[in-house]
């Protein structure tokens, strides 16, 4: 957690005024670390997820892919029981949760971002 505490003026923000750190990321979910110009004093941390595209005459199996949703889904709203902010955005469902820090999270924040396992899973 040691961007947390980076001197504002060493990071790198984009045209939104926010510098963004990806912790995490696979096919479907991307845990990162934002920090705003406008107050360097805190940041958030936000999780995406959405399902991955899957290709037109592609061979999937529908039901490792609904398993895999709901895997991320109760994910997500275990993060939500835990004080994280809920939204979901555009025609492509991006669910986002998101809580804003002023000092580094507890250990057990850090459980709960801890993201569901799908190794054995994976299409």
């Amino acid at each position: 957690m040691q961007i947390s505490l980076a001197p504002i003026e060493s990071l790198n923000f984009n045209e939104d005024e926010e510098s963004l750190s990806v912790l995490y990321e696979n096919g479907w979910l991307r845990i990162m670390l934002v920090k705003c110009r406008s107050t360097p004093e805190q940041f958030s941390i936000d999780v995406e997820f959405s399902m991955p595209a899957i290709e037109e005459n592609s061979n999937f199996d529908a039901h490792l892919v609904l398993t895999i949703c709901l895997k991320y889904l109760r994910y997500i709203q275990r993060l939500y029981d835990h004080g994280f902010l809920l939204e979901v955005i555009g025609q492509d469902w991006l669910w986002i949760a998101s809580k804003s820090f002023s000092e580094p999270p507890s250990l057990e924040i850090f459980g709960y971002l801890i993201p569901p396992s799908i190794e054995n899973l994976n299409p």
